[in-house]
Order: C-alpha cells, then sequence, then structure tokens
C-alpha cells in the first residue's frame, strides 16, 4: 500500500454539538470576521467582491457557506478555502475570537492534508489527445509541438473535459481544476470549472498550474488561465516558464520575482496592486465609481514585476496574452 503523503499533519477532531454551535456563530458572524458585506441569499452568504475582499460589480462574485466541516469562502471561477485559510491569506485570524472568545475549541475542524493517488492522476493523461482544445492548439501550433507540452504541463483529457493538475515543486499533486473547451478552443458556457479533490476532504496544499516546471534558474511568468499558459508555453521562444493562477485573485505560490501577465480587464488591473493591497496599502490611484472599480493601471506601489503586454497595441477588453499571440498568428 502506499504511504499517505501529508505536509504538517493536523489532527481529525471529534464532531460535538458544541463545534457545529461554533461554525454555526462563525457563519452568522462572516461579515464582521472578515470585514466584507456578506447578505444572506437562500442557504448561502453572498457579497459584491473577489475572494479577497476587494469591489467586484456581480453581486454573489463570492459566497460563503455553511458545510459539516467548517465554514467556506469561495470565488466564482476562483478558489474555495476555510474561513481560517482565508484569514491567514487576506484577514486576521484573531477575528476568529469575535464569535467565541472564551472557547477552547479549536477553531475549525481541518482534516489531514493529503495528496492525489499518482495513479488516478496518470490515469487521465493520455498517450495522445484528441479533445477539442487539442485540436484547436493543434491546427494552429501542429501535432507533436502541443502533444508535447500537454504532457510537459502533466494535462489529463476526458472528452472534451480537461484535467490541468496542479502539481508542486515537489512533484505532489495537490488537486485537479477541469474545464470542458468548444470546437472554437473557448470555455464552454456554463463550466466554469470544477474540481474532484476538494479542500474539505483535505486536498488544501495549493500550486499555480505548472509550477512544477520551475527550477531555481526559472524565469517565471504568471498569466490566469491555463489554457493561456499552454498557449504561451507552445508558443514560448525564450525558455521561460509559464505558470497559471487559475483565478483573477489566486496568488498563492506567486513568487517575488515572478513576472505577472494579467488579462487586460478590470480583474487584471488588481494584479498591480494586490502586493500592496495584501500589506493594508491604501495609495492605490485606481478610480471607483459608486464602489465599483473602473479599469485602470496605476497603483502607487505596482509590483515591478507587473508587464504591460498589450503595450501600444489594441487590446480588447477581456484579452489575455494568449489572445495576442493567437492574433499575430492568424495575421501571418
Amino acid at each position: 500500500m502506499r504511504p499517505l503523503l501529508l505536509e504538517i499533519p493536523i489532527p481529525i477532531l471529534s464532531r460535538s454539538r458544541e463545534m457545529r454551535q461554533l461554525y454555526i456563530d462563525q457563519f452568522n458572524s462572516i461579515s464582521e470576521i472578515t470585514g466584507i458585506n456578506f447578505i444572506q441569499k437562500g442557504n448561502r452568504k453572498v457579497a459584491a467582491c473577489y475572494l479577497d475582499g476587494s469591489a467586484h460589480p456581480q453581486q454573489d462574485k463570492t459566497w460563503a457557506v455553511l458545510k459539516e466541516k467548517g465554514v467556506y469562502i469561495s470565488e466564482q471561477g476562483g478558489m474555495s478555502v476555510s474561513i481560517v485559510e482565508w484569514l491567514e491569506m487576506y484577514g486576521n485570524p484573531d477575528n476568529l475570537g469575535k464569535t467565541s472568545p472564551s472557547s477552547s475549541l479549536p477553531l475549525v475542524e481541518q482534516v489531514e492534508r493529503i495528496f492525489v493517488d499518482p495513479i488516478h492522476f496518470e490515469s487521465t493523461i493520455p498517450s495522445s489527445y484528441s479533445g477539442n482544445l487539442y485540436k484547436f492548439l493543434a491546427g494552429i501550433f501542429g501535432v507533436d509541438r502541443v502533444t508535447s507540452v500537454l504532457h510537459k504541463y502533466n494535462v489529463g483529457e476526458c472528452g472534451d473535459e480537461y484535467v490541468f493538475w496542479r502539481t508542486s515543486s515537489s512533484g505532489n499533486v495537490c488537486y485537479d481544476s477541469r474545464i470542458s473547451y468548444g470546437s472554437d478552443g473557448k470555455r464552454i458556457k456554463g463550466n466554469g470549472g470544477y474540481r474532484k479533490h476538494k479542500v474539505e476532504d483535505g486536498y488544501s496544499a495549493r500550486a499555480l498550474f505548472g509550477s512544477h516546471l520551475i527550477k531555481s534558474e526559472s524565469e517565471v511568468c504568471v498569466v490566469e488561465s491555463e489554457k493561456a499558459a499552454l498557449i504561451l508555453a507552445i508558443a514560448e521562444k525564450k525558455g521561460r516558464v509559464w505558470c497559471a493562477t487559475g483565478g483573477s485573485s489566486n496568488f498563492n505560490g506567486v513568487g517575488p520575482e515572478m513576472k505577472l501577465y494579467p488579462d487586460f480587464d478590470m480583474a487584471g488591473s488588481f494584479w498591480e496592486c494586490f502586493a500592496c493591497n495584501k500589506n493594508g496599502g491604501t495609495e492605490c490611484l485606481i478610480e471607483h465609481i459608486e464602489d465599483k472599480r473602473i479599469k485602470g493601471w496605476g497603483c502607487v506601489n505596482a509590483n515591478p514585476n507587473m508587464v504591460h503586454w498589450w503595450g501600444k497595441l489594441e487590446a480588447m477588453d477581456g484579452d489575455g496574452p494568449d489572445d495576442l499571440v493567437l492574433r499575430i498568428l492568424k495575421a501571418k
């Protein structure tokens, strides 16, 4: 039997009525704990913001739910994390004391951090691909080049659904991200991506898509979508490693020396200042109208590794750097 792989094992805590009540208290007080204005909607609480609390015009972009193992916060198209993990990334863990300051109970029930069994992981990766995304890319770049890069990035395939495995730099397979594509190479509407190996089941380790390719001497470039990372890796001429966050606010694993290539949209403009926002910066020059952020680039404390890849070209709203590459190839 293959030994269970663990990172910082956390004991599985026994369930109790008292623990369940603690979770309920945390859920009911989530606005006070996080500082985000959550509004009750059915059995969820929703908020018009990204996972990190930055404003977004969509009223339910981020939501919180009460599950058997604790309170979890999710962003549409992004991550799902426990309330403790959220506070570690974006807030103050001491805020959990607001619900039960005298409680000696653990703040949230956790499970052992585990990794995907290599047998299951390997079973999704075909020797040759045949789905829509593969056909679209192969029609542009050629069969051999596309197949090589998909294998290099550990991309699984199930019909027209692709499995983007997140593998850590140490080789552990953390979890999956599954997305379906049409014959035009675009994500099928209504399929915002999902995962089978979930946080609440113990698959809580995180990694950028492609982080297993990073070496000490690597120049790393970070984009938002997995598809963009693949296209840029296929077209790459300089030997750089292209990684993807998988969401506009998923910065776990993004190192201080990595080059950032955000999408050219409102969400992408946050990439300039996510570092200073996380450090409590309040001097950003990005404009707001009626609490809605308008697209703009010019954070006072902008990350020096931010790349305005569009330059003087006419990028369309929502474009990623991969769209520019495909447009240039089409023009040729």
